[in-house]
């Protein structure tokens, strides 16, 4: 009995056929004019033939395996700098195919571990796709991007409606209520050496406000290292949100105003000390 399954695809290439062998048998009873029409199109045919075996590479290539290639229109000598700048670009548009902006923060090991991180987000960009606008795929999303893979780094994700206490069912009822349990997230990201610089929970925050769901307002908050919250754990869920405070949104509640001649940063708003060693308090001759 056969085998039924299908065996590999032959390549373009190999089955390409020379552009005389389309003409009409006409053309072949004058042999010197056969011959001469003949030179003319095999020069076609060249050319054809090296444009199918690119295009033969162009699933490999438009992939996170486009580095098993080399870049189409590159010859082989091609020095390594410029094969780096074409795996780069090429990176950055398929990363944009999904949405998604290479981190600066990723491109300060060597050219070679940049592209490995890179290809990896890559490999596994469709999977967490597809989970996008769930808790799970912003947590995923969250921690690919800031490469969280230690169990004590993974932040919290906090839906308030699933944690609505019975006495406060009806809220939200009267138009004019504001029902603080619905449509609204907490992020709980643990302050680990991830987060250290102030530029990297800028760039949390700007995450958040990229990618969870448009009709969500949510909290990013900071908690120590170490940190441990059981989500099944309904009343000690509620009060960890009932003691974050009020729903501002980073934007609104805090300015700052960068004075580099006295290489301070100060919080407008005299809410408190800011990363970095701000201060909220200030100069006489500024109040």
């Amino acid at each position: 009995m056969s085998d039924p399954s299908p065996g590999p695809i032959p390549e373009a290439a190999s089955l390409y056929r020379e552009l005389a062998d389309h003409l009409p048998g006409l053309y072949r009873e004058d042999p010197e004019s056969w011959a001469e029409l003949s030179g003319y199109l095999e020069v076609v045919d060249h050319l054809f033939r090296a444009y199918l075996i690119e295009l033969e590479d162009l699933p490999v290539w438009l992939s996170p395996s486009a580095r098993s290639v080399g870049p189409p229109g590159v010859p082989p000598d091609q020095a390594a700098g410029t094969m780096y700048r074409q795996y780069d670009a090429l990176f950055e548009e398929l990363a944009a195919w999904s949405g998604w902006k290479i981190p600066g923060s990723w491109r300060t090991d060597s050219r070679e571990r940049n592209l490995d991180r890179i290809e990896g987000f890559l490999s596994r960009a469709a999977r967490v796709w597809r989970r996008r606008g769930t808790p799970r795929g912003f947590a995923s999303w969250f921690c690919l991007y800031f490469r969280l893979y230690r169990s004590r780094e993974r932040p919290y994700l906090i839906e308030h409606f699933k944690y609505r206490p019975p006495d406060a069912a009806t809220a939200g009822a009267n138009p004019d209520d504001e029902d603080e349990w619905a449509l609204r997230v907490t992020l709980l990201v643990p302050v680990t050496s991830t987060f250290e610089e102030y530029a990297r929970r800028r760039e949390a925050r700007q995450f958040l406000d990229r990618h969870l769901p448009a009709h969500l307002l949510g909290r990013l908050c900071w908690v120590p290292e170490g940190f441990s919250l059981d989500l099944d754990d309904e009343g000690a869920v509620r009060d960890v949100i009932r003691g974050l405070g009020s729903f501002v949104p980073h934007d609104d509640g805090i300015h700052l105003l960068s004075r580099p001649e006295r290489g301070r940063v100060q919080d407008l708003l005299d809410s408190g000390h800011l990363p970095g060693g701000g201060t909220t308090t200030p100069p006489e001759n500024d109040r």
